[in-house]
């Protein structure tokens, strides 16, 4: 018997008018549809609540690509990153009639340290040249306070420890925050971090280190939000990256302007 998948892209649009805009202001929307500020841009849907790109929010290993690690990557040394199945955490929640509903992820991820001091890193925070890529990176707006978590466990010895990674403006990534970990049982860890309010920090990613060759870390769901408490897991899309695919101005006031604005998920 043959079976037929039809695979479909899942891609939003937004649409929107920037009212009463000065010259200054119109110049910047200006700038980056026509490429002047090249594409692809970022855009925060306030209908989304996890900023972590989906194979971050639900860490795997889902190809070959990469050495099969095409989520997330071993930045320093060796090791071992292998998808896992198992008795993951239930996402949970209250529907409407007052139901508690819920599911269980398939599979996580598995990182078998190689030495102490390795890193495990989302795959493309990191160039070459230990500057973060700026696609790859989680935003965030001046002085805003965001709160990252994953449900991990550990097995070995050894202890691991999450760290949260802020990016300054010339992308020179640095340690915003950490919290050590050897739990054997699965527990959701969070960090919080406020942004400076000057926009000399433009964002955040998550990475992992281990202090023995033998910790095994074990990854779970994941979340990057708003706030200083971790609220329900959701998958992801919550920053995707954008381009304006059509603009249009009208001047009901002069010199004033008005811009209508087509935004296309990439």
């Amino acid at each position: 018997m043959r079976t037929t998948e039809e695979l479909q892209g899942f891609r939003r649009k937004w649409e929107m008018a920037q009212a009463w805009l000065d010259e200054s202001d119109a110049s910047v929307l200006e700038a980056m549809f026509n490429g002047t500020l090249m594409a692809p841009h970022r855009i925060i849907d306030p209908l989304r609540t996890n900023r972590f790109r989906p194979s971050v929010a639900a860490a795997r290993r889902t190809s070959i690509w990469n050495g099969g690690v095409d989520s997330w990557y071993v930045a320093s040394g060796n090791g071992v990153v292998s998808t896992q199945t198992g008795q993951y955490p239930a996402i949970s929640w209250t529907a409407d009639d007052g139901r508690t509903v819920s599911y269980r992820p398939d599979s996580g991820l598995e990182w078998n340290a190689a030495a102490a001091g390795n890193t495990l890193y989302p795959n493309g925070s990191l160039k070459a040249d230990g500057k973060a890529r700026k696609s790859r990176v989680d935003p965030i707006l001046p002085g805003e306070t965001l709160t990252a978590s994953v449900w991990l466990k550990t097995t070995g010895t050894g202890q691991g420890t999450f760290l949260l990674a802020k990016v300054a403006a010339d992308l020179t990534p640095s340690v915003a925050t950490t919290q050590t970990f050897s739990n054997t049982a699965w527990q959701r860890l969070s960090l919080t971090y406020t942004a400076p309010s000057d926009g000399s920090v433009i964002g955040v990613f998550p990475y992992f280190t281990a202090s023995a060759d033998t910790l095994n870390l074990h990854i779970g769901p994941g979340q990057l939000e708003e706030g200083t408490t971790p609220t329900q897991w959701q998958a992801g899309y919550g920053a995707p990256e954008v381009a304006i695919t059509q603009l249009n101005s009208v001047s009901p006031r002069h010199p004033l302007v008005t811009m209508n604005l087509t935004i296309q998920e990439l």
